[in-house]
């Protein structure tokens, strides 16, 4: 008699869940259906906009955790900095080649910032142009949004088509409710045209997610090294980053300011005192992310499955499949052992291997937030 083994992968890409009560699992929640909300669920998701713990919006159906692999740390990188930038760049594009799997049609997301261009490029190196293409979405009259024009000059530059969707068009509403995958939201009208750019079965869209935190490093390089009174290592780490490199050296201070008292999660004021799961939800929200000293700890973090299995083809019941290139084990396991200065100082690494690839616009661009949302 066997014995069946339940497999999980190491960033909990591919959703897989259980039921508390029963033990089924099941890779969709569709697979457990019909069944009651979990209202911790709703509370946690209109708070905070996204479910960080292992609940799911299914009562008693729970999130495996994803589990990191057990794997001896890496020898330090070391070497000329040229070929560090050649080595990252090719496990880079091997982290693409695996992520596209074969499929024939490639769609980029394409914001306009470096993650997404870096796909871009590594994509039309793999494939060729003719079988990628970009799709964008932007602000045309609510906001001053650069982002639909960076992405146009990407594209342009990498040779590629970009489709863009503007989010606040007034045309995207009309016969929404003729919709069959938003029948009730007109706000949806944007992903609606969206989707309908989307690859069919054999295509994958290139989304850029994860790239801010593996390629940031330890968040308290500079701190640890002069708490441990390695003063000339740390001074070397300084003069490499900011006169060799041009990089800022990045002490922290904006994060510690986040955390400093009155930054605290406070319960919204139209949120009832007697919603349950809040105070979790915003206690997991304000200890968690102390335990990520490095980007690539919190690529590890389960709270990622989320985003994943809120596009994933099984629960959303539409074919097309994003895929995440930044969530690599080898590409993972490289960064790590990259010294944080200068490379992982405000993605120099990424930086320097798009030289002369993207537009010097998107290449030294400073991570920026979305410009704003019209339905808020």
């Amino acid at each position: 008699m066997t014995t069946p083994t339940l497999a999980r992968d190491a960033f909990g890409l591919q959703p897989l869940y259980r039921h508390q009560t029963t033990g089924a699992t099941g890779a969709s929640l569709h697979d457990f259906l019909p069944a009651d909300a979990d209202v911790e669920s709703l509370v946690e998701y209109l708070a905070f906009g996204e479910l960080w713990r292992d609940r799911t919006f299914l009562k008693d159906v729970r999130r495996e955790p994803s589990v990191r692999s057990a794997q001896s740390p890496a020898d330090p990188i070391d070497g000329p900095g040229h070929e560090i930038v050649a080595e990252f760049w090719d496990v880079f594009r091997d982290a693409v080649e695996r992520a596209v799997g074969g499929r024939r049609d490639i769609v980029v997301s394409l914001s306009g910032g470096l993650d997404s261009a870096a796909m871009a490029v590594a994509a039309v190196e793999l494939y060729g142009a003719s079988r990628v293409r970009a799709v964008t979405m932007g602000f045309a009259r609510d906001f001053d949004d650069p982002e639909p024009r960076l992405a146009r000059e990407t594209a342009s530059m990498v040779g590629i088509d970009c489709d863009v969707v503007w989010a606040d068009s007034t045309a995207l509403a009309v016969g929404w409710e003729d919709s069959p995958v938003w029948p009730t939201e007109p706000a949806a009208a944007s992903r609606v045209a969206w989707d309908a750019r989307m690859p069919g079965a054999d295509g994958v869209i290139l989304w850029g997610l994860g790239g801010d935190s593996l390629l940031r490093g330890d968040r308290d390089h500079y701190a640890s090294r002069l708490r441990r009174g390695q003063w000339r290592g740390a001074l070397g780490d300084l003069w490499q980053t900011v006169v060799l490199r041009g990089r800022r050296p990045g002490f922290g201070l904006q994060r510690r300011l986040r955390k400093s008292p009155g930054g605290t999660l406070a319960r919204p004021d139209w949120l009832g005192s007697d919603a349950p799961g809040f105070e979790a939800a915003a206690q997991l929200r304000a200890t968690l992310p102390a335990t990520w000293r490095t980007g690539v700890d919190e690529l590890y973090a389960p709270v990622w499955a989320y985003y994943f299995e809120s596009e994933a083809p099984q629960n959303t019941l539409r074919e097309h499949r994003y895929v995440y290139p930044f969530f690599d084990l080898a590409l993972a396991d490289y960064v790590g052992a990259l010294p944080t200065a200068p490379w992982c100082i405000d993605k120099e690494v990424l930086r320097a291997a798009l030289r002369g690839k993207v537009p010097e616009s998107v290449r030294l661009r400073p991570k920026t937030p979305t410009a704003g949302e019209p339905m808020v």
